[in-house]
């Protein structure tokens, strides 16, 4: 049996000679040679013969595919680095010009501060201007309802009516512009902060 199968394993290699011969074994055990690998057979480990009979390598898809995914990870991991030194360098270099303007903005300490103060007090100012409007508008649609109030009848109602919508619309834009005359001042404060801070800092 021995002697059969080395016979046709010569025979095999003798007609494949140009094609190559492999080996594989089958999921039941069994040992086979062609000169093709089946597509079941080629995703799992096998053997490449020389034209006498000899293992010239093992082909394994696991290991050429953990191989070519350890590959990709490493490429990815490259890239993943690229572009934290980009982002790095990009913020290092945004840092260098805010530096540069805060330096060539304000002469010394002292004009900074008087920049940022003048620029909160405007901000400051325009809340109360607004508070007061608004404070004005408010009395305004109390009368006007207290008004409506007593002359339910008088043909005026619907133009007061007209008028306290009016108002109240107005009232609510003035809110509006509290809200961010608010955020602005908080913006302000805090840019006032950092940059007296950073000024400082580069001028020590």
């Amino acid at each position: 049996m021995k002697k059969i199968l080395v016979v046709s394993i010569a025979l095999l290699i003798a007609s494949s000679a140009q094609a190559g011969l492999y080996r594989w074994v089958d999921d039941s055990g069994k040992v086979h040679f062609s000169d093709k690998v089946p597509a079941a057979a080629s995703k799992k480990s096998h053997t490449k013969l020389s034209k006498s009979g000899d293992m010239t390598r093992k082909v394994d898809p696991a290991a050429k595919q953990k191989k070519l995914n350890l590959k990709l990870a490493r490429e990815k991991e490259q890239e993943e680095l690229a572009e934290l030194r980009r982002i790095k360098s990009e913020a290092e270099a945004e840092k260098r010009e805010r530096d540069n303007n805060l330096l060539s903005t304000y002469e010394n300490e002292g004009e900074l501060v008087r920049y940022f103060a003048s620029k909160i007090k405007m901000v400051e100012g325009n809340s109360k201007i607004l508070e007061a409007q608004n404070g004005v508008l408010n009395r305004k649609v109390i009368r006007l309802e207290e008004k409506a109030s007593i002359t339910k009848d008088d043909p005026t109602l619907k133009n007061l009516a007209k008028k306290i919508v009016n108002i109240n619309k107005t009232i609510g834009q003035y809110k509006q512009a509290l809200q961010e005359n608010d955020k602005q001042l908080l913006q302000l404060t805090k840019n006032y902060q950092t940059n007296l801070a950073r000024y400082k800092e580069l001028t020590k």
